[in-house]
C-alpha cells in the first residue's frame, strides 16, 4: 500500500507567457519562425486545432520543445503582409484545462500595419456564442446587401484576412484591420473542427452589409452578426402607447399629497410638508395668508382628481392584449397580455402584422368600444432575431370584426 502519487489535480488555465514575432512588429522576415511559449505542458494535438493564422500562409512545419511551440511557413510569409495568429478553442493543456485567455497578435512582413479595428457581438440561439472562430474576408466583388440568414455564401476559411474568437457573451473584436475597403464578416460553426464548412453540418452566418473601417485609428460601428439556421424563431417585441393611461397617477399616489397639505392646513406639518413632532427644538415654520390659500386651491384640485381616479386606476389596471398575425393570410401566429411593454417570443421567420386592444370588460375579445390599433407597417423578422422598438397607440374606434379569442 502507498499514498497517491502527486499532488492536488491541476485547474489552473495555462496561459501564453511569450511569442515571437511581437504584437505589432513590422519588417518581420519572410523566414522568421512563429515561436509561442506556454506557462506549462499542453495537449499538443488540441494546440494544433486551436492554431489559426489568417491569412493561411500554407504548409506549417511545427516542432515542440517542452513547453514551446515553434512553426515554420513552408514557402516563407508573404511580401508586405499582415498576419493575425489565433490561439484558442479548443486549445488545453494535458489535464484538459481551456487556455485563457485566447492569444490573438498580428505581424506584417510590411513597413506598417493597418490600425483599424472592428468590435461586435455574435447572436445565437440554439448554438453557443462563445468560443466561435469569426472571420474577415475581402467583400465578394459584385455581391449587393443585405444579406440574408440563409445567403448560399461558402467561403473559404483559409482565405480569410483577418480572424478572431467570441468570448463567452459574444463579443469579439478584430485588431488591425484594413480601412477604406469592404469586408464580409462572418461567423463558423464548425461542428467537427475540421476548419472548413461541411454542408448538412456546419454553418456560416455573415454580415448584412460590408464592414468598412473609414480611416487609419477608426473603429466600425458596432457588428452585430448572426449565427442561426434558417428556420430559428425569433421574437417581437415593443411597446403600445394608450394615450388616455400616459398621464395616469395612482390614487394611492394622490392620496399622499391630499393628507400632507391637509396636513399642512391642520398645522399637523410644517410648511416645508414634514410631520410635527413633540419635543421639536426647531421653529415652526408658519404659512402665510398666500400660502394658505394657494394650498387650499391645490388640495381642492388633487380631491377632484382624486374622485376621479379610483375609476381611471381600474380602467388603466386591465391588461392589452398584443396579436401577431401572419401577414399572408391573417392567421394568429402568436399573442401575448400585456400592461403596454410586450415580448412576442418564439415567432418562426416571416411577415407579420402586429394589432393590440385594451381589454376593458376583461372577456378576451376585443369590442368596438374598447381602444385598438395597429402598427403601420408590416414586420420582416428573420431567422433568429429579435425585432426591439416596435411603437404604436391605441385610439377609441368602431370595430365590426371581433377577435376570435385570446388565450393567457
Amino acid at each position: 500500500m502507498a499514498p497517491p502519487r502527486g499532488g492536488p489535480e491541476d485547474r489552473d488555465a495555462p496561459r501564453v507567457i511569450a511569442h515571437a514575432p511581437d504584437s505589432g512588429a513590422v519588417g518581420v522576415a519572410r523566414d522568421a519562425p512563429l515561436v509561442i511559449e506556454f506557462s506549462e505542458k499542453m495537449n499538443r494535438s488540441r494546440v494544433r486545432d486551436g492554431l489559426r493564422i489568417a491569412p493561411w500562409p500554407g504548409k506549417l512545419a511545427c516542432a515542440w520543445t517542452a513547453t514551446r511551440l515553434t512553426c515554420e511557413a513552408a514557402a516563407g510569409w508573404r511580401e508586405a503582409t499582415t498576419y493575425t495568429v489565433l490561439v484558442g478553442a479548443p486549445a488545453t493543456d494535458a489535464r484538459r484545462n481551456a487556455l485563457a485567455p485566447p492569444l490573438l497578435f498580428a505581424f506584417s512582413t510590411g513597413d506598417s500595419l493597418a490600425r483599424g479595428r472592428v468590435a461586435g457581438t455574435l447572436h445565437t440561439r440554439s448554438l453557443r456564442a462563445g468560443e466561435v472562430a469569426v472571420f474577415l474576408f475581402a467583400w465578394p466583388e459584385g455581391l449587393q446587401g443585405p444579406l440574408v440568414a440563409e445567403a448560399a455564401l461558402r467561403p473559404d476559411a483559409l482565405e480569410a484576412l483577418r480572424i478572431a474568437e467570441t468570448a463567452g457573451d459574444g463579443s469579439f473584436v478584430f485588431p488591425f484591420v484594413p480601412v477604406g475597403r469592404p469586408l464580409l464578416a462572418a461567423a463558423l460553426f464548425d461542428r467537427n473542427e475540421n476548419r472548413t464548412y461541411d454542408e448538412g453540418s456546419d454553418l456560416w452566418g455573415f454580415s448584412e452589409f460590408p464592414v468598412v473601417v473609414p480611416d487609419s485609428g477608426a473603429e466600425a460601428d458596432s457588428l452585430a452578426l448572426y449565427l442561426v439556421f434558417a428556420d430559428e424563431e425569433g421574437d417581437l417585441s415593443g411597446s403600445v402607447l394608450d394615450s388616455t393611461c400616459a398621464a395616469f397617477v395612482p390614487a394611492s399616489h394622490l392620496r399622499a399629497q391630499v393628507d400632507s397639505l391637509a396636513g399642512m392646513l391642520s398645522g399637523d406639518r410644517d410648511a416645508t410638508g414634514f410631520a410635527r413632532l413633540e419635543g421639536d427644538s426647531l421653529p415652526r415654520i408658519e404659512l402665510t395668508a398666500a400660502e394658505i390659500e394657494s394650498v387650499q386651491v391645490e388640495l381642492g384640485r388633487l380631491e377632484t382628481r382624486l374622485v376621479s381616479a379610483a375609476a381611471e386606476s381600474v380602467r388603466c389596471a386591465t391588461p392589452i392584449w398584443v396579436t401577431a398575425r401572419l401577414a399572408g393570410d391573417g392567421s394568429v401566429a402568436g399573442e401575448v397580455r400585456c400592461r403596454g411593454s410586450f415580448r412576442l417570443q418564439g415567432l418562426a421567420p416571416d411577415l407579420y402584422r402586429l394589432e393590440a386592444f385594451r381589454d376593458l370588460n376583461g372577456d378576451g375579445l376585443r369590442q368596438a368600444s374598447e381602444p385598438s390599433g395597429e402598427h403601420p407597417d408590416p414586420i420582416r423578422l428573420q431567422p433568429g432575431r429579435v425585432v426591439e422598438g416596435l411603437q404604436w397607440p391605441l385610439i377609441v374606434r368602431p370595430r365590426e370584426e371581433g377577435r376570435g379569442g385570446a388565450s393567457s
